[in-house]
């Protein structure tokens, strides 16, 4: 017998054991991600004969538009099937009932990233959207010049503050201080964290993550293009390493060596509503929890 609910007290440690069957994580992150970030009304699971074999979870967010209109909107996070079921079609069962599931909600879109490239296609056919990207920039070693300005440490809330500040008048998602705070302990953990940029009178904002191979990535660098040189040479002083992964907005670092990626996709419970007119076009989703 197949049954679709959220999860209850009980159901972590075979949660546990299929995400690290799908992706692959370090003990720790996973241990970490149930310590601090786990609800049970947010994660859906499908069991055949009382035994847990595909799981996803529903995190709110907000679809912000350019004019400042927010569409509730929720981030389908950590979707995985256990390995024996492979193939047979139980993660497209999960996300046509998260979508059932988001409209009982209110809620009339869902977001969400793909773990690989491959799956945009198969998101795609399914009836997601690419709606998301950004441009990443890559640099073999540190900046050299002298840096100048001040980084420092940013609370989660502040941090959310200051995001939407900074991406006012422009379609983004915003994943709120809930968000800030997770990605916060990924970036705290990695050894990096959330920071505050202040620049020749700006104040821009970095999510950073230590990674392997001496390799820093910055999830998410907010500032304009005549501060990214500055900007950068801070985070190096900072985080010294062999090499940075950056990512900027769509449109920003153009003089910079990179590449635009797609990056986040979308689902619309009504897409003919005159509603998206608001939201039309690429927007940017930031850091994802990639």
């Amino acid at each position: 017998m197949t049954e679709i609910r959220l999860a209850r007290f009980g159901d972590v440690t075979a949660q546990k054991q299929i995400w690290r069957e799908r992706f692959h994580d370090p003990w720790s992150y996973i241990h970490s991600y149930y310590k601090e970030r786990y609800r049970r009304d947010e994660t859906l699971l499908l069991l055949e004969d009382g035994v847990l074999a595909a799981m996803l979870t529903l995190m709110p967010m907000g679809l912000v538009s350019a004019g400042g209109k927010t569409a509730p909107t929720l981030y389908l996070y950590a979707i995985a099937s256990a390995d024996r079921v492979k193939g047979r079609g139980l993660g497209t069962v999960l996300l046509e009932e998260a979508g059932s599931r988001a409209a009982r909600l209110g809620v009339d879109n869902i977001i969400l990233v793909p773990a690989e490239r491959s799956l945009h296609d198969y998101f795609g056919s399914h009836g997601y959207e690419e709606k998301f990207s950004h441009r990443e920039l890559r640099f073999e070693r540190p900046p050299v010049r002298r840096p100048v300005g001040r980084l420092a440490p940013a609370g989660a809330e502040e941090y959310d503050a200051l995001r939407e500040r900074l991406l006012a008048g422009s379609l983004h998602v915003r994943c709120g201080s809930d968000g800030a705070l997770f990605q916060k302990g990924l970036s705290r953990r990695s050894g990096a964290d959330l920071y505050r940029l202040d620049l020749d009178g700006f104040t821009g904002c970095a999510a950073a993550e230590r990674g392997p191979g001496k390799l820093v990535t910055v999830k998410e660098l907010l500032l304009p293009d005549a501060l990214l040189e500055k900007g950068l040479n801070l985070i190096a002083r900072e985080l010294p390493a062999a090499g940075y992964r950056v990512r900027v907005p769509a449109g920003c670092g153009k003089e910079s060596d990179g590449r635009d990626i797609e990056f986040g996709m979308i689902w619309r419970y009504f897409p003919e509503d005159k509603k998206w007119e608001t939201f039309s076009g690429s927007g940017y989703l930031g850091f994802g929890f990639d």
